[in-house]
């Protein structure tokens, strides 16, 4: 047993140290310009005696063992890629487990191989210059062949790569390959553009794709959504929207609304309240309204339009002492261009409101008529009209 110090103050120590049990440092003196230079340590095994043993460091700092490395620190290294590859799995049912002794398989060269659409991972390197403890970071080319590109590089990947990353059997969610469709499961699905031919609902619920229409001189394009057997339809276009249903359509175009049948309105007495038939009082309004004749700004055909002055009308409501209130066929809402400055609000008139109105007058008319025919009629045979 040796416990004390082995000293070499100058000349060369050379050979080898071998004990069953080594404590304490190996230190070159530095005061007297030692160094330490081509020292190998070996630690066990079989074959400790020509330096190849379960831990060994040879004099160029290579480390060989047999064993594990655990630690509670860091490793950190500065220049370089790292030592720290993962290797790929050849296909199977499951991701790769056990030993990594078995992969690559036999078949396969290296780290890198060109690899399958049924291989599970590609290798990569770990991003050198950095500590193990901050995130991994993957780069490459395409991850074949060797080809590592600097990092951001895209990376292509395989089907059974995505299939492996996303699919867990115990989550509802996930992304699902399955009879060779993409499936994705989520509670809602965020994406930017999405470029596709046609989206169809579950249960056939109906859907959405491309179509065409047409504006009667040219042929347009845009979105259809759809029912469940695309009778019943939205199409909206680069010329207008039309809304579809077998024998029925409604378009909405710059030249103006149309619809291929008149619209039906519900009357029915069990959704009104508040019902009079007074209208005397609605007498010098109708007397009050002025129509006119004009053109629109934004028009197309240059045409004449017979109509009110939605303004006109809320003037002669005024001057016959009635209020908005009293007429719910002049309406002022939000302008369309208010967001431009053009104008903060804009009237609008209900013309369906003026026919009961024009009904009511014609009647007392008609009514005034007859009673001055039947004047006329008493005062003829007492000579007082000749």
């Amino acid at each position: 047993t040796f416990a004390g110090k082995l000293v070499a103050a100058s000349g060369t120590f050379a050979g080898s140290l071998h004990a069953a049990k080594i404590y304490g440092d190996l230190v070159a003196d530095d005061e007297n310009g030692g160094w330490l230079r081509g020292c190998g340590i070996s630690v066990g095994g079989d074959s400790w005696k020509t330096g190849i043993g379960n831990f060994y460091v040879d004099g160029d700092g290579n480390v060989t063992m047999k064993g594990s490395i655990k630690m509670a620190g860091n490793i950190t290294w500065s220049t370089g890629s790292s030592p720290c590859q993962v290797l790929y799995a050849v296909s199977s049912l499951s991701a790769p487990s056990g030993s990594y002794l078995s992969f690559p398989s036999s078949s396969s060269s290296g780290w890198h191989r060109s690899f399958s659409s049924r291989d599970y991972y590609a290798s990569y390197t770990y991003d050198g210059g950095n500590s193990w403890t901050t995130p991994i970071q993957i780069r490459g080319v395409d991850g074949q062949n060797g080809a590592d590109g600097v990092d951001g590089d895209d990376a292509n990947v395989t089907r059974q790569n995505i299939y492996r990353a996303m699919l867990k059997a115990t989550d509802d969610d996930g992304l699902y390959s399955v009879d060779g469709d993409l499936l994705i499961r989520a509670s809602a699905i965020r994406a930017g553009t999405i470029d596709a031919g046609s989206v169809y609902l579950a249960n056939n619920y109906g859907g959405f794709r491309c179509a065409q229409g047409s504006d009667g001189t040219y042929l347009t394009f845009g979105a259809m959504m759809h029912g469940s057997d695309e009778d019943y339809y939205v199409i909206a276009t680069n010329s207008g929207v039309r809304m579809s249903a077998p024998g029925n359509d409604i378009y909405v175009a710059e030249s103006g609304c149309y619809s291929s049948e008149e619209f039906t309105r519900s009357s029915d007495r069990r959704i009104k309240n508040s019902i009079t038939y007074d209208m005397d009082r609605y007498h010098s309004f109708f007397m009050g309204l002025k129509p006119a004749v004009f053109r629109m700004n934004k028009g197309r055909s240059g045409r004449f339009h017979l109509g009110f002055i939605a303004q006109e009308v809320e003037d002669a409501l005024l001057a016959s002492g009635m209020s908005t209130n009293d007429f719910a066929g002049f309406v002022r809402s939000a302008g369309p261009d208010d967001v431009h400055g053009d104008y903060e609000d804009q009237c609008y008139l209900r013309y369906e409101n003026f026919i009961a109105l024009n009904t009511s007058m014609i009647q007392y008319a008609l009514q005034e008529i007859d009673r001055l025919h039947r004047k006329i009629e008493e005062l003829q045979p007492k000579g007082g009209l000749s």
